[in-house]
């Protein structure tokens, strides 16, 4: 590539520091990443829209890059990132990314891209920082600002004196972060009934803040700062499809010991595939492999619809949440399969009434609800309003379809094979690995090499297969045919991976592992030649974790400390009666990772028809490094 070849990158979440990187790994090249955020990390920036106490939905190892291990991440007083990390520290990796692999000078923080287009055969972009204006010529452009970066609206009636003058809180689950936005404290009053809360939407992000809103709302009452009069909550979940919650640690069935782990290690798993070199896969649902898939989450996720669309022929939603089952079955969280169709104020101030229609035709009215939060998801389409008409054109842009906007058929499915001097990062999922395989398909093409073993030939039918598929999945959403549109659109995950590290001619890094076995992840590939030390860093970590499942038991302790949410009774042939009460709260102490408030209530039958009872306070600890339970007795909370 030339020295004066020039990349114009939108975006530093993680796709646009991966490509990042992999650009500046050919030099000389330059490289400019426009941030409209005030730091890294997209999505994962603190002030953006993911909460920094929710959980990422991917075990650590398969939020990573093959350069930098999560050992050598700085997470503060924590010595070691949790199993599935908390957003806070995906941040704080992708900082130390951006710090050790990208230059200062490469980035513009608080700078908006407003225009992308052709001009004399170059990218002309138009930025806006501080009110300033200022347009500029690049070689090649990168957006990487990923398909979740605009919330969608809530799709039903709304009375026009509600959106007008809202009489409860209206918010996107983005915005939502602390329980004061929805329950100011001024508007608590001792002995007021629990709070009714509206969560629309059945995607991860509306399990993920149901469950967070009803912690915090749980130690808002049996937190150390706690209070008797802070209203419970029952939150109303609305979802379209039935939902399966899998947690996020499953047992390990090979271990004699009786260990948990994480979700990857069985879907990541390369023995799960044949011994021949296996490549990436893609299509519609097929109804028959959709009913074998569902069959599974019902043998290992307990119902919480209580038999409720049984029937259901739509392919199975899996969300990974560890408490959403439990915080059902204690009746905080009520899911609701149907579809919102009204929203009108109520009879008592500060309150509103939802009209929803189920998948039987049948309207159920929720009054008293005093907080609407909408969990619906995003429309892609909003991340690419700074592309000119023209290009979108070329791009094949549909703005009616929010899932699939455009045709990406090369380079793993970052680019149109048509328009060969641009890529589009994030918008065909967001798996890091997957990302990484793109940002060195792209780097090879445009610094002038070879990126793939592929012939011209097999690279053009590669693409016009993908391109059909897109608009297959596209007309069948168009049409309504629901029942063929997977969850996961590419989810060929390991076949995407193996193919194109073969492609790329990327080096194998096994650490112990067989070619044809172990967990598969970003680290497994590395480039020829280059320093494998982060990626085997991540691989010992892997097999460490793996030699203590089967030696340690390992998570059996958290899957046990997790069981115990709710109420407990057990009884004496004495006449003793023990109730137990399980709260969760915030932990108190950075060491642990979960922890309960328990109530425990001893009752002794005497003999006649009085009872002398006796109330014990506890508290249940667990934490994950040394995957242990502990039990304090305390006097005050």
């Amino acid at each position: 590539m030339s020295p004066t070849k020039t990349v114009a990158i939108i975006g530093a979440g993680p796709g646009g520091l991966t490509c990042a990187r992999k650009l500046l790994q050919l030099t000389p090249i330059s490289v400019t990443i426009f941030e409209k955020s005030t730091g890294v990390g997209g999505l994962w920036e603190r002030n953006n829209l993911i909460n920094p106490d929710m959980r990422a939905n991917t075990c650590k190892y398969t939020t990573l890059f093959s350069d930098l291990s999560w050992e050598s991440v700085d997470l503060g007083s924590r010595k070691h990132a949790p199993v599935y990390p908390q957003a806070w520290m995906v941040e704080r990796y992708l900082q130390e990314y951006a710090k050790r692999y990208i230059p200062e000078g490469c980035f513009e923080f608080g700078t908006r891209v407003v225009k992308a287009e052709k001009e004399d055969g170059k990218w002309k972009i138009v930025t806006v920082k501080q009110g300033e204006e200022r347009a500029r010529q690049f070689d090649y452009l990168v957006v990487a600002t990923g398909y979740l970066s605009t919330p969608k609206p809530l799709d039903c009636e709304i009375d026009d004196a509600l959106r007008t003058e809202p009489s409860v809180p209206l918010l996107h689950s983005t915005q939502y972060r602390k329980l004061d936005q929805i329950f100011p404290p001024d508007a608590r009053s001792k002995g007021k009934e629990r709070r009714r809360i509206l969560m629309v939407g059945g995607s991860h992000s509306g399990s993920d803040i149901s469950t967070l809103i009803a912690l915090q709302a749980s130690n808002a009452r049996w937190g150390p700062d706690g209070s008797d009069s802070h209203p419970e909550v029952e939150i109303i979940h609305v979802m379209r499809n039935k939902m399966y919650a899998v947690h996020g640690l499953i047992p390990d069935l090979i271990s004699p010991a009786g260990a948990f782990m994480p979700l990857e290690f069985m879907v990541q798993d390369r023995a799960s595939r044949g011994p021949e070199p296996i490549s990436f896969t893609f299509g519609l649902a097929d109804p028959q492999e959709e009913q074998e898939k569902r069959m599974l989450f019902q043998t290992v996720v307990d119902d919480i619809f209580g038999g409720e669309a049984d029937d259901d022929e739509l392919p199975p939603y899996g969300v990974v949440s560890d408490t959403y089952t439990l915080q059902v079955e204690a009746g905080v969280i009520k899911p609701v399969i149907g579809v919102l169709e009204r929203l009108e104020k109520g009879s008592e101030s500060g309150r509103v009434v939802a009209t929803i229609k189920g998948r039987d035709g049948k309207i159920r009215r929720f009054d008293d609800i005093s907080v609407v939060i909408n969990a619906t998801g995003f429309d892609s389409c909003g991340s690419l309003s700074f592309l000119s008409r023209e290009i979108k054109d070329q791009l094949g842009f549909d703005e009616t379809n929010t899932r699939l906007p455009l045709i990406l058929d090369s380079s793993y499915m970052a680019q149109r094979s048509t328009v060969p001097d641009i890529a589009l990062l994030g918008f065909t999922g967001v798996n890091w690995g997957t990302m990484e395989m793109q940002s060195r398909s792209i780097a090879a093409k445009w610094s002038g090499g070879t990126p793939s073993q592929q012939s011209s030939t097999e690279s053009l039918e590669n693409s016009n297969a993908i391109a059909a598929h897109i608009q297959a999945v596209r007309e069948a959403m168009k049409d309504g045919r629901m029942t063929e549109v997977p969850q996961i659109l590419f989810s060929d995950y390991l076949g995407l991976m193996d193919q194109a590290g073969r492609e790329l001619n990327m080096e194998r890094v096994n650490a112990g592992f067989g070619d044809l076995e172990g967990f598969m992840c970003a680290a497994r590939y590395v480039e020829p030649g280059a320093d494998k030390t982060e990626a085997m860093r991540t691989l010992h970590s892997i097999q460490h974790m793996q030699k203590r499942l089967r030696e340690k038991k390992l998570y059996l302790a958290r899957a046990v400390f997790q069981g115990l949410l709710g109420r407990w009774r057990s009884e004496t042939e004495q006449g003793t009666t023990h109730d137990v009460e399980v709260h969760p709260r915030s932990p108190t102490s950075p060491e642990y990772d979960l922890e309960y408030v328990l109530l425990h209530t001893t009752t002794q039958r005497g003999m006649g028809k009085y009872a002398v009872g006796n109330e014990e306070r506890m508290i249940a600890r667990y934490s994950e490094a040394d995957d242990e339970i502990s039990l304090w007795a305390v006097d005050e909370k």
